[in-house]
């Protein structure tokens, strides 16, 4: 997740936390040997389930609520950033915000290529851990 994933991996797992319930289907288990009142009296349970959860809900208190929410999982997501950024960043999305970001004129495999070669040159630590996943894999 580059820096600019930050606010979208916080939106997302704020909505997680809020556990709204699903209306999809139940699981199958839930229903087998069912008759058709007893599983009407479970999928109205989820339904109610998530009316309850729903009906008080003012758009100002659940935004305010939300953005707050965000704004403390951002800073949490920030700081486990400082650590694991090598793990937790998606290299998709760090090549397309650099194209949208910086508006580059190289193809993307190009630009991979290009970085590659000056990790490698400049035996920078990045390269050796590339190198390291690389041979890891070659040997599976």
């Amino acid at each position: 997740m580059t820096l600019t994933q930050h606010n979208d991996t916080a939106v997302t797992n704020v909505y997680k936390k809020l556990e709204f319930g699903s209306l999809g289907p139940p699981a199958q288990k839930d229903l087998i040997g069912k008759s058709f009142a007893e599983s009407a009296d479970i999928l109205f349970d989820r339904i109610s389930s998530v009316q309850r959860q729903v009906c008080n809900l003012k758009k100002p208190d659940w935004c305010s609520e939300f953005v707050v929410g965000c704004e403390g999982e951002l800073a949490a997501l920030r700081q486990k950033w400082e650590s694991e950024w090598i793990s937790l960043c998606d290299g998709k999305r760090f090549f397309r915000d650099l194209y949208v970001r910086f508006g580059l004129r190289l193809s993307p495999l190009k630009l991979k290529v290009r970085i590659m070669e000056r990790l490698e040159h400049a035996r920078a630590d990045e390269w050796f851990l590339v190198e390291s996943i690389l041979r890891d894999a070659l040997r599976q």
